[in-house]
C-alpha cells in the first residue's frame, strides 16, 4: 500500500512539474530579429543592436547578432513578461574591433546614406519574430570601415579623452569641442563664451547620436553668419552609456517610485565636479576662451536637463546661464526638489540666467509605450511652472528665468534643436549688462583704486551708481561695507578670499 501511495504522489509531482514548467513556457517572451543586409561585413566588424531594451548600448557584445550567412543575421532575446505590450525602439549598427567610439559611429541609413529615424516594435506574448532589411551604413561599406566621418556643419571639431579622477574607477570619457569658424589657436586676442553641454554625442552631429542631434553647431553658425556673432566654443561631455543616469543624478536627492527604475546610484555631485574640477580647466588651458560666470553656459536635456539646474545653481560662480530643457524631474520626489531649491540662499547668490523648456507631447510612432516612462514628456511638462515658483519663492529674480511649454513637442533631440538657438539667443544674445565683482569704477578692472572709492563713498564723500554698489558688494550682504573693501585689498595681495572678485557676472 505504501508503494502505492508513494507511485501516485511521484506522478502526482511530476504533473506538476510539468505543468509548472508548461506555464513558465507559456508566458516566457522571446524576440528573435532577422536582418538582411545590403552586403557582408569584413571579418573585423559586427552587426549589433541599441535600443531601448539595451540603454542604447549598441557597442555592447552581449547584443551582437549572430551571422547565419554573408548578409544574413540573427539574434534572439527572452524578455520580461512585463514587456508585453510595450513598444521598442531600436536601430542597427556595425561595430568594428579596435575602433573607439560610442558605439554609434555606424548606424544603419539608407541605401543612399540617408538618416533613418529609430525603428520600432510593440511586443507580443510569445514567440515574437521581426525581419528587418537594412539599406547601408554610415561610414561603412563592404570594404570596411571609412572612418570617422561627421555631420558637423562649420567650424571643427576636437575629441579628446579625460579621466574622472573624481571617481573611483578612473573611468573616462570623450569631449567633443566644436571651435566656430574662423578660430585661430595662435591668435589669443580672440577669445570666446564656453557653452558646456551633456550627452556630447547628440549635440553636434547625428553620426555618434542613436536619436537625432541638438543641431548646435548649425545654430551657432548661423548666428554667426546673419547676425554677426562673434561666436563661441561649444563643448560636448559624452554620457557614459549605462551609467547615464547615475551620473546625471544629484547626489542625496530621493528618487521617486518611477526614478527607482532607472536610477541605482547617484554620482551627480561627482560628474559635476569632473566638469568643473577637470574639464573647464583643460579647455580653459588648451583654447582661447572668455572666463567668468558670464562668460559659461551649462546645457542638457531630460536628465541632462536636471543636471544643468543642479549645477548652474550649485556653481552660480562658475555658470552665469543654463538651458534647462525637458528636466526628467518625475523621476524625484517633489519634496526632495523642493527642499534643495528652498536650501539655496537665492536672495544672496549671483543668480544663474535659466531657460526653462518643456514640450507636451508622446511621439506618435512609439504608440504611446513612453507614457509612465523616464521619456514622457507629458510628466515633465509641469515641472516647469514647478520650479519657477518653486524658484521665485525662495527670493529668485523672476528676470533671470525665462519659461517656455510647447505642448506639440516630444521628448526628442529634434525639439531641442528648435530651442537651442531661441533659449541661446535669450540667454546670451539680448541685451545683458554685466559687472566685475570688486570693480567699484566699473572699468572691468580690479585695482586700489576701487579701494579707496569705497572708502570715500563710505566716508559718504561721494556716491555711487547701482551697478557700482552691486559690483563693490563684495560678500554679497546688500550694502557696501568695510569687509568688501578688506576683501578686495586681500585680492590684490594674492590672498583667497573665498569671493568672486575679479569674475564677470550679468546684473538682470
Amino acid at each position: 500500500m505504501k508503494k502505492i501511495i508513494a507511485f501516485l504522489l511521484c506522478i502526482v509531482l511530476t504533473a506538476s512539474m510539468f505543468c509548472m514548467s508548461a506555464n513558465a513556457a507559456n508566458t516566457s517572451t522571446t524576440i528573435t530579429f532577422n536582418i538582411t543586409l545590403p552586403y557582408a561585413l569584413v571579418s573585423d566588424a559586427h552587426l549589433s543592436f541599441g535600443g531601448s531594451i539595451n540603454s542604447w548600448a549598441a557597442s555592447d557584445s552581449a547584443w551582437y547578432a549572430t551571422k547565419v550567412s554573408d548578409k544574413s543575421y540573427t539574434l534572439t532575446k527572452t524578455l520580461d513578461s512585463s514587456s508585453v505590450g510595450t513598444t521598442i525602439s531600436y536601430k542597427w549598427t556595425v561595430q568594428v574591433d579596435g575602433e573607439s567610439s560610442s558605439g554609434w559611429l555606424h548606424p544603419e541609413t539608407t541605401a543612399t546614406g540617408g538618416y533613418v529615424e529609430n525603428r520600432s516594435y510593440t511586443i507580443k506574448s510569445g514567440a515574437n519574430i521581426v525581419n528587418d532589411t537594412v539599406g547601408g551604413f554610415q561610414n561603412f561599406s563592404s570594404s570596411g570601415s571609412s572612418g570617422a566621418e561627421s555631420s558637423v556643419t562649420g567650424g571643427t571639431l576636437d575629441i579628446v579623452t579625460l579621466t574622472m579622477s573624481q571617481f573611483s574607477d578612473n573611468r573616462t570619457r570623450n569631449i567633443r569641442i566644436w571651435l566656430p569658424n574662423g578660430y585661430n589657436s595662435k591668435d589669443t586676442s580672440k577669445k570666446y563664451p564656453v557653452v558646456y553641454m551633456h550627452d556630447g554625442q547628440n549635440c553636434f552631429d547625428w553620426v555618434t547620436s542613436f536619436s537625432g542631434e541638438w543641431k548646435a553647431d548649425e545654430s551657432v553658425t548661423n548666428f554667426i553668419q546673419k547676425d554677426g556673432y562673434g561666436g563661441c566654443i561649444l563643448v560636448g561631455v559624452d554620457n557614459g552609456g549605462t551609467q547615464r543616469f547615475s551620473e546625471l543624478s544629484p547626489s542625496g536627492w530621493t528618487t521617486s517610485a518611477l526614478g527607482k527604475n532607472y536610477i541605482t546610484s547617484q554620482t551627480g555631485d561627482l560628474y559635476a565636479a569632473f566638469i568643473v574640477n577637470t574639464v573647464i580647466p583643460y579647455v580653459n588651458s588648451h583654447y582661447n576662451t572668455k572666463t567668468g560666470n558670464a562668460n559659461t553656459m551649462i546645457a542638457g536635456s531630460s536628465m541632462g536637463g536636471v543636471m544643468s539646474f543642479y549645477m548652474a545653481t550649485k556653481y552660480p560662480s562658475v555658470f552665469g546661464a543654463a538651458m534647462v530643457f525637458s528636466p526628467a524631474l518625475q523621476l524625484f520626489d517633489d519634496n526632495s526638489t523642493s527642499n534643495y531649491i528652498s536650501s539655496l540662499d537665492s536672495s544672496h547668490m549671483r543668480q544663474p540666467k535659466l531657460y526653462i523648456y518643456a514640450g507636451g507631447k508622446l511621439p506618435a510612432d512609439l504608440n504611446g509605450s513612453d507614457a509612465g516612462t523616464a521619456y514622457d514628456e507629458t510628466l515633465i511638462t509641469p515641472y516647469v511652472n514647478f520650479l519657477n515658483s518653486k524658484l521665485t519663492a525662495n527670493g529668485y529674480s523672476a528676470t533671470k528665468i525665462q519659461t517656455k511649454i510647447d505642448l506639440s513637442q516630444t521628448h526628442s533631440e529634434s525639439a531641442w534643436s528648435v530651442y537651442f538657438p531661441i533659449a541661446f539667443q535669450w540667454l546670451w544674445l539680448t541685451s545683458n549688462e554685466t559687472y566685475v565683482v570688486g570693480d567699484a569704477d566699473n572699468n572691468g578692472t580690479v585695482t586700489l583704486k576701487d579701494t579707496t572709492i569705497l572708502q570715500k563713498y563710505l566716508a559718504k564723500l561721494i556716491s555711487l551708481s547701482d551697478i557700482e554698489i552691486l559690483s563693490a558688494d563684495v560678500d554679497e550682504s546688500k550694502t557696501v561695507n568695510l569687509k568688501d573693501v578688506t576683501a578686495i585689498q586681500k585680492y590684490l595681495a594674492n590672498i583667497n578670499t573665498g569671493y568672486d572678485i575679479g569674475n564677470t557676472f550679468f546684473s538682470a
